[in-house]
């Protein structure tokens, strides 16, 4: 039985061992093809960026394309990114005498040659080292560089060449290019016939394999892993990057694990063979021969001891088991735990989103679009104080300064911009964890619009009240004035007796006291009612009580 055991155990450690190098190659394998294809739509985006430049402006001039190209975020690995421009050979000499007056006096359209249409490089940053190489390439005159032009320029989408030798380089490493049709500012390209009309040249970015692979891979797992890419099917002339220099792809090559994936990309499908290396196996233990061994001399101790030691296997065999489920009851908490969050966060009426510490957002849920009517592709990647009205910005930054402190939960308000230009009040609650920033948000402009009507309306109701007030005391307010007016019509009526050669200024002043104090007294109803700003003067009650 101890030897049955034994070889269970030592079955089981070995298993063990098998899955978790399967587990990590898997792991390995795809985040290489991950990491490869995140790195491929951040070019992409850049790509569209530059062509941006073009579709906004009639022209743009050398200065102006090298500036935007060094204010980009460009990735390590591009060798650059550059334009072309159309050129049909009836304006091939105005196109060199145009070329030649910026500066460049023996610029030429290269490969010579007559041809109907020309695709010269006229633009690539950094212009300096080799790329200056590519300045006048003629990137028609090569197929495999037209095949990828026509594409983009069919599809209107950006297009990935085959395996190339970039012009730049003058060893034989494989390189390829991503391209993007550029048209006419404010012309029709829905049709393919509007697109090949009104196409002016391409942008694109060139790319040296063994570079892009490094800034996509780097030295991470190189003891672990080989990767391998094909252009298409695997074979030696279609190899485009080997890590490691030894192809394990090909049949007959040695090798244990391997993993075969496709990644389609501008109209190019590339095969991906990841190649587990010996550094994979020996960074995870094998404890099976340990158990094979240690379980055989135990297993000569429990011939001795078999009666006394039954016990003692059951229970390890239970404890296994209890294990065993633990686990399973424990991953599948967790996947549920998982799958619920997901789900949450896609069907929650809150607006969720994810950010990281520069401001910029990662993730956002669908409630978003409803809310402000940007799609969530338009708002990942964007810098959220860009949305932000620009009376709330000093608020939403004072806020923001208590990123560091990792516990504390940040609440606030502002008002963001909806995609048709209106506002939108929102009540924020963040935490920062790590790197990143989580946020749930709440649309308030309906709460905040009733708040605002609710204050007009207690306005009003104070106004109300007071001119109800008002009335309550027009009695006194009307005898009142009229022991003004009665003082002012006595002084007036001694005027007209008085003696001749008697002095009226004093009854004319005691009338003038009078109709100043009514006036007062109307004054002081106008600021009641709200509808005159009050004066004050300074009294100074010692002084009263000394002429008191």
């Amino acid at each position: 039985m101890g030897l049955v055991f034994t070889c269970g155990f030592w079955q089981r450690a070995r298993t063990a061992h098998q899955r978790q190098v399967m587990a990590a190659f898997d792991r390995h394998s795809q985040a290489a093809l991950s990491q490869l294809e995140a790195r491929l739509r951040q070019y992409e985006r850049q790509l569209w960026a530059a062509r941006g430049l073009f579709q906004a402006s009639e022209s743009v001039s050398r200065a102006a394309f090298a500036t935007f190209v060094a204010d980009l975020d460009v990735e390590p690995g591009i060798q650059g990114i550059g334009f072309a421009v159309l050129v049909p050979a009836a304006e091939k000499e105005r196109h060199l005498a145009q070329i030649r007056s910026q500066g460049f006096p023996d610029y030429q359209i290269r490969p010579a040659g007559e041809r109907e249409l020309y695709c010269p490089v006229i633009y690539l940053e950094p212009f300096k080292g080799r790329n200056q190489r590519a300045f006048g390439y003629d990137r028609l005159s090569e197929p495999v560089r037209l095949e990828a032009l026509n594409w983009a320029t069919d599809t209107g989408r950006i297009s990935m060449s085959g395996k190339v030798q970039l012009v730049q380089d003058t060893d034989s490493q494989a390189g390829f290019l991503l391209n993007l049709a550029v048209f006419k500012p404010g012309r029709a390209i829905e049709t393919l016939e509007e697109r090949r009309r009104n196409r002016i040249g391409w942008v694109h970015a060139p790319f040296r394999m063994d570079i892009f692979m490094q800034g996509v891979l780097g030295d991470a797992d190189k003891q672990q892993v080989d990767v391998e890419i094909f252009d298409g099917a695997p074979s030696a002339g279609t190899l485009v990057f080997d890590r490691d220099g030894s192809l394990h792809a090909l049949p007959n090559a040695s090798g244990t694990l391997q993993s075969t994936r496709t990644l389609s990309f501008g109209g190019r499908a590339w095969t991906v063979v990841v190649h587990a290396l010996p550094g994979l196996t020996a960074s995870h233990r094998d404890t099976s021969t340990t158990v094979l061994l240690l379980g055989g001399l135990v297993s000569l101790l429990l011939g001795l001891l078999a009666f006394s030691s039954r016990r003692q296997l059951e229970r390890i065999r239970q404890l296994n088991a209890s294990l065993e489920q633990r686990v399973a009851a424990r991953t599948g908490e967790l996947q549920a735990k998982s799958a619920e969050l997901e789900r949450y966060f896609t069907s929650s009426l809150d607006l969720l989103c994810i950010a990281d510490l520069g401001g910029h957002f990662l993730r956002l849920n669908p409630e978003w679009e409803k809310v402000l009517g940007f799609s969530t592709q338009d708002l990942e990647g964007q810098a959220f104080l860009d949305f932000v009205h620009p009376d709330d910005r000093e608020s939403t930054l004072a806020a923001l300064s208590n990123l560091g402190d990792q516990k504390q939960v940040l609440r606030f308000e502002n008002r963001y911009r909806c995609k048709d230009g209106s506002y939108r009040w929102i009540e924020w609650r963040s935490q920062p964890q790590g790197d990143l920033i989580y946020a749930a948000a709440r649309d308030i402009t309906e709460r905040k619009q009733a708040e605002a009507k609710r204050a007009a309306l207690e306005a009003q109701n104070r106004q109300l009240q007071k001119a109800e007030s008002l009335g309550l005391m027009a009695g006194s307010i009307a005898h009142h004035f009229n022991n003004k007016l009665q003082a002012v019509l006595a002084n007036l009526d001694l005027l007209t007796i008085l003696p001749e050669g008697a002095d009226p200024a004093k009854f004319v002043a005691m009338a003038r006291l009078a109709t100043e104090k009514a006036a007062e007294v109307s004054r002081l109803l106008l600021v009641y009612l709200g509808q005159h700003s009050g004066t004050g003067e300074p009294i100074f009650l010692a002084e009263c009580c000394r002429q008191s």
